[in-house]
C-alpha cells in the first residue's frame, strides 16, 4: 500500500453487525478508528497465508476524518503477497455513486450528511475469487437480515486460516512431522474452500432476494 494511506478498517461480513450497532441500520458508515488494529490483522494473516481476501477502506495519512476532501478516502482489495496499492472500482447504483470511496449516504434526511460520514463500502464487497465488485443494497431489509448469516460463516473460514498459521508454526518448530503437517494442511484447506463455496452460495441466495445486481469491474478491466 502506498504509504501516504492508512488501512482504515477491513471490510469483511464479520464487522457488518458492529457498524449496525454503532450506527443502526441506515446504511450509513463512519469511519472508525477502532477496527484500524482488526484490519491490520487480518493483512497480515492473509498476507502469511497467501490468501486473497477481503475489502479494505483507506484514508490518506494526515487527513482529517472530519473534513474528508476527494480523494482522502480509497477503497479497494486486499492481496496477499501485493503491495497494498488501493484500485477504485466505478459502479452503478441507486442512487449512483461516482466512486467508492467518495462521500455518501443512504440517509433519507433531505439536509446534506456531515463529511465525515461515507456509505458506499458497507453497500459494495469485492469478491476475493473474481476481484469483482458487487453492490448489496444497504437499504434493503435483507441486507441486515444476511449480515448475521455472513459474520458466521465468514468467522469459521477466518478460525480455520488461524488454525492452520499454528499448524505452520509446529511444522517449522518441529513438533510434528512433515507427513502428519502435509496431511492436516490439506484437510483444513478442504474445509476453508467447503465454507467458501457456502459463502459463495449465501451470497447468491442474499443477491435474488436482495434484488440488486449492479456488478462493477476493477480498474484496467475490460
Amino acid at each position: 500500500m502506498p504509504e501516504d494511506y492508512l488501512i482504515t478498517f477491513e471490510f469483511s461480513f464479520d464487522l457488518i453487525d458492529r457498524l449496525i450497532d454503532e450506527i443502526g441500520p441506515r446504511g450509513t458508515c463512519r469511519l472508525l478508528e477502532p477496527m484500524a488494529a482488526q484490519a491490520r490483522k487480518a493483512a497480515r494473516l492473509h498476507a502469511r497465508t497467501g490468501r486473497e481476501h477481503g475489502f479494505a477502506i483507506c484514508m490518506r495519512r494526515g487527513a482529517d476524518p472530519k473534513k474528508l476532501k476527494r480523494g482522502d478516502i480509497k477503497a479497494g482489495p486486499i492481496v496477499a503477497g501485493e503491495e497494498y496499492e488501493i484500485r477504485i472500482p466505478e459502479m452503478k447504483c441507486d442512487p449512483p455513486y461516482e466512486k467508492i470511496g467518495d462521500v455518501h449516504t443512504h440517509d433519507e434526511s433531505p439536509e446534506p450528511s456531515p463529511p465525515d460520514i461515507i456509505n458506499a463500502p458497507i453497500g459494495c464487497v469485492v469478491s476475493a475469487k473474481t476481484g469483482e465488485a458487487r453492490c448489496y443494497s444497504t437499504e434493503a431489509p435483507e441486507c441486515w437480515k444476511y449480515a448475521k448469516v455472513f459474520r458466521e460463516l465468514y468467522s469459521i473460514r477466518l478460525s480455520l486460516l488461524e488454525w492452520l498459521l499454528d499448524l505452520d508454526k509446529n511444522a517449522r518448530a518441529g513438533k510434528i512431522s512433515k507427513e502428519e503437517y502435509v496431511e492436516k494442511k490439506t484437510r483444513v484447506w478442504r474445509e476453508i474452500d467447503k465454507w467458501e463455496q457456502e459463502t459463495i452460495r449465501k451470497t447468491d441466495e442474499f443477491l435474488d432476494r436482495c434484488g440488486c445486481r449492479a456488478t462493477v469491474k476493477l480498474d484496467g478491466e475490460a
